[in-house]
């Protein structure tokens, strides 16, 4: 019995941090917005020959 009653303190604990660290996520505004341009990113040559179709068995 007693631990049943642990376990729903700790959950409702929990529950509680969650709802609040949640909440502060959405207040503030330090999310990060990264953007790739895929035009311009490079593939070394070298990657090249190591790369293998998906449609190529092994």
């Amino acid at each position: 019995m007693a631990c049943s009653a642990v376990t729903l303190s700790l959950a409702t604990i929990s529950a509680i941090i969650s709802t609040v660290l949640l909440a502060i996520a959405f207040s503030t505004d330090n999310w990060v917005y990264t953007e790739v341009k895929r035009s311009n990113i490079q593939v070394r040559p070298f990657l090249l020959s190591t790369l293998v179709p998906l449609d190529r068995p092994q």
